[in-house]
């Protein structure tokens, strides 16, 4: 299945707002836009205290790209990171296995809890 929404990113030129955004915007309904998500706690960290289904994303220096990164709802911890149900640009949505050594945004290291 593929998530749309009218505050979702869009993939490439079509403007069709199904980029990785539109998935939390609609698992999470009361969730603000992406220039107001801030910095939770690290999800490698705190993996054990995050609660289930809360919006994690890929935070660079502070901030959240639409435009190369990647949102997604926390479903639990893995022995080496955890596991995140997404939705990539040109996908359906799908549940990611994130452990150490991935790269880039597959990287565990780089996703936090989303707050406003």
């Amino acid at each position: 299945m593929q998530f749309q929404h009218p505050m979702a990113s869009s993939c490439g030129p079509t403007n069709d707002h199904r980029g990785p955004d539109a998935l939390v915007f609609n698992l999470c309904p009361n969730t603000n836009g992406t220039s107001q998500w801030k910095v939770g706690q690290n999800v490698m960290n705190n993996c054990q205290t995050i609660p289930l289904y809360a919006p994690v994303a890929t935070f660079i220096n502070g901030a959240y790209s639409s435009n190369g990164g990647l949102a997604g709802i926390f479903l639990g911890c893995l022995p080496d990171g955890f596991k995140l149900a997404v939705q990539e640009c040109g996908s359906n949505s799908n549940i990611l296995n994130l452990g150490h050594g991935g790269i880039l945004i597959h990287d565990p290291n780089l996703y936090y809890v989303v707050t406003e």
